[in-house]
């Protein structure tokens, strides 16, 4: 299930992606839930960070 995650997308966002965590609710729903790390030298606000991770999983719905 772990395919569907654009993992590279949140990489490309300069995080290091430490773990991933898919659960499907029904046919229309999952939980998706990636935990990641900043490189030291790259600063996002996190309002930031969630409108590209949106934008970034819109492209694969």
């Amino acid at each position: 299930m772990t395919n569907c995650i654009p993992l590279n997308e949140v990489e490309k966002l300069h995080l290091s992606v430490l773990n991933t965590n898919v659960l499907p609710f029904g046919q229309a729903t999952l939980d998706i839930t990636i935990v990641a790390q900043m490189e030291a030298e790259f600063s996002m606000t996190v309002k930031d960070l969630v409108k590209c991770l949106q934008l970034a999983l819109l492209k694969f719905i």
